[in-house]
């Protein structure tokens, strides 16, 4: 049976311009929380804030520059620091190594696994539902409680994928596949939309 997920990493330092994108992208993710409180709005338009940035609440009014940013730009530079990155791991191939998978983790019962894949999905998404919860509540736009919000149901069924490995026969777990998938899936789902509801 497989054991943990293979990878390629870097012989010695990572090169400069790959770590330059890693930074750009992790500064863009902040900057799209933090700069919010600080950049100037207003609640009607004006001359110097014209871009409105509609919520369930009200309309809130931004510089041009500043909206467009909040509204999906840092969205679009995650999205073009994410190419970059693949771009340049194409580039610097032949700097890369392989790193075998780690030794086959132990199998677990049919028992827990069915525990796991019931308490998973609801802890992971805990997180998600808060967050999106708190983005709703303050007004944030669309795209930002969906980048708050998918990538937790995702991560749920990575870790339906990781439990279903550790089983004797991960071919034949103890409840049908596709149930295994829909059940995680609609239980991360579930949680999100309920913890969301709550902290509104």
């Amino acid at each position: 049976m497989p054991g943990g997920t293979s990878r390629y990493r870097f012989i010695g330092r990572t090169p400069w311009p790959v770590r330059l994108v890693v930074v750009a992208a992790g500064l863009n993710l902040v900057a799209s929380s933090v700069l919010r409180s600080w950049v100037s709005h207003t609640a009607a338009p004006d001359a110097a804030h014209s871009y409105a940035l509609y919520s369930h609440r009200s309309a809130t009014y931004y510089a041009p520059l500043a909206g467009r940013y909040f509204a999906g730009g840092f969205l679009l530079v995650h999205l073009l620091c994410m190419v970059a990155i693949a771009f340049l791991y194409h580039v610097y191939r032949d700097q890369l190594e392989y790193v075998p998978p780690r030794p086959a983790a132990p199998h677990v019962s049919n028992s827990w696994f069915l525990v796991a894949l019931v308490v998973s999905p609801v802890l992971l998404s805990l997180v998600g539902g808060f967050l999106a919860g708190i983005f709703w509540r303050e007004g944030a736009p669309l795209s930002w409680l969906l980048a708050g919000a998918l990538p937790f149901p995702l991560l749920s069924l990575l870790g339906i994928r990781s439990a279903l490995r550790t089983l004797p026969d991960p071919r034949h777990p103890p409840i049908p596949r596709w149930l295994c998938w829909g059940l995680g899936l609609a239980l991360s789902t579930g949680t999100l939309v309920l913890v969301g509801w709550l902290v509104v």
